[in-house]
């Protein structure tokens, strides 16, 4: 196909059928690019864990560690592939807060006056309380470009 200088192809965008964002689905979710990012990490996260993890390693800080060290290679490796932004700091650590509100709610007191470091080090039963921060590359699709001319 050819086109002269007037022609124009509009590309429409990759988006899904969500309309209503909330607290956890936030509008870059209408976005089919995002969505399946973020499916492939929440997929391999999961598989990793239960194929290498449960039962196989006792609940104590280190080998935590251990897991959230293999997480923070995947998002570097994620990074490589422009999946992840490389400009941020994505990675995962222990959720200091739910590990916390879990000692609390059997009556352990104490722990709202532990720092944070003995609250990671405290490894709740069989929980593993991990969160993690990421930035998702999303596609170019909008452009604002503004000329001054004196």
């Amino acid at each position: 196909m050819e086109l002269s200088h007037d022609d124009k192809i509009k590309i429409g965008r990759g988006v899904n059928s969500l309309t209503t964002f909330t607290s956890t689905d936030s509008e870059d979710m209408k976005k089919i690019i995002i969505v399946e990012s973020m499916n492939l990490i929440e997929e391999d996260i999961y598989t990793t864990y239960k194929d290498y993890y449960v039962g196989k390693y006792k609940n104590h800080y280190d080998n935590q560690c251990l897991f959230m060290s293999s997480v923070n290679t995947y998002f570097r490796e994620l990074q490589r592939e422009e999946i992840l932004d490389p400009e941020f700091d994505n990675r995962s650590f222990v959720d200091v807060e739910k590990q916390r509100d879990a000692w609390l709610a059997i009556g352990k007191q104490e722990a709202s006056d532990w720092s944070i470091e003995k609250v990671k080090r405290m490894t709740f039963k069989s929980n593993v309380f991990l969160a993690g921060d990421i930035k998702i590359l999303d596609a170019m699709e909008d452009l604002r470009f503004t000329i001054n001319m004196e």
